[in-house]
């Protein structure tokens, strides 16, 4: 992909929305936290190394809690980009983390998030406790503009600010009396190995409950409004693609019921009088987003 990156340094240190409107044209791109992959030029890359020794480190105690949170999200992402590789693209990755960033600010947890492509033509995105966010290029390619970009991002984060991640490993009963230690291995060892294999199992594979898409549903589309995005970007990618489940297409496979969950996103749209209203940044989206 040859395509550049050129924001004015200005933009980065706009603090609303208004600000940066009157310089760009645009949302602000709230600097912070780290990207997977996509080389340097400023953004810090994924150490998988670092990864793998720091989520060794969760299984001091038998009860699982937010301080462990990082260390499961590391283990998340480890499995993510071992099933999916990164794609390696340091311009696109380097404006998805931006988008990233930005609805990021507009949440409870405003900095710290980590965001990656994963090179697979699969429709889905995926988010592991602490900060782990990452969105498959098949997805990138159904988006038709910054907004609906935003607002899957925001949805991401909505799982990571509502602790789903964690709260999935504490409902799969993984205590001190379930667990089945293998001679030689710590009970430490043990419970990491358990609770980041069942964490990806349900990010990966099986997908949070009905309660929890809705909540971060809520969720991103508060955060894109509130980052100054039009809320319909995220209605429109999901109808989108509730017309490609309905038609047999396996998109977004991890989160079901599309078509219920985009009425919903539209009453609470219209409850907040924002339809219409906030960037859509078609073509920004796609100066940047352009796979080939």
């Amino acid at each position: 992909m040859n395509s550049r990156f050129h924001i004015p340094a200005r933009a980065f240190a706009a603090t609303s929305v208004i600000a940066v409107v009157a310089v760009i044209i645009s949302v602000p791109f709230n600097m912070g936290g780290c990207s997977v992959g996509g080389g340097g030029g400023g953004v810090r890359g994924l150490n998988i190394t670092n990864i793998v020794e720091g989520g060794q480190q969760l299984g001091k105690g038998l009860t699982m809690s937010e301080k462990d949170e990082p260390a499961l999200g590391q283990a998340v992402a480890v499995q993510a980009t071992n099933r999916y590789p990164l794609y390696r693209d340091q311009a696109l990755t380097r404006y998805v983390t931006l988008v990233g960033r930005t609805v990021g600010a507009a949440s409870p947890q405003t900095t710290g998030y980590c965001f990656g492509i994963l090179d697979t033509d699969k429709v889905n995105a995926f988010s592991g406790p602490s900060g782990y966010v990452m969105i498959t290029r098949g997805a990138l390619m159904r988006m038709h503009d910054e907004s609906e970009l935003a607002a899957v991002l925001g949805h991401e984060i909505g799982h990571i600010n509502k602790h789903h991640g964690l709260n999935a490993v504490k409902n799969a009963n993984l205590t001190q009396g379930a667990l089945k230690v293998a001679g030689g291995v710590s009970k430490e060892v043990a419970q990491f190995g358990n609770a980041s294999d069942v964490l990806s199992n349900v990010i990966l594979n099986v997908g949070f409950s009905e309660p929890q898409e809705d909540e971060a549903d809520a969720e991103g589309v508060k955060y894109a409004i509130a980052a100054g995005y039009n809320p319909d970007g995220y209605l429109h990618f999901l109808q989108r693609l509730a017309k490609e489940q309905g038609a047999g297409g396996k998109v977004f496979d991890t989160h079901p019921g599309l078509g219920d969950r985009a009425k919903r996103v539209a009453a609470q749209i219209a409850k907040a009088n924002a339809s219409g209203l906030g960037a859509t940044l078609e073509e920004r989206f796609k100066a940047y987003v352009v796979l080939r």
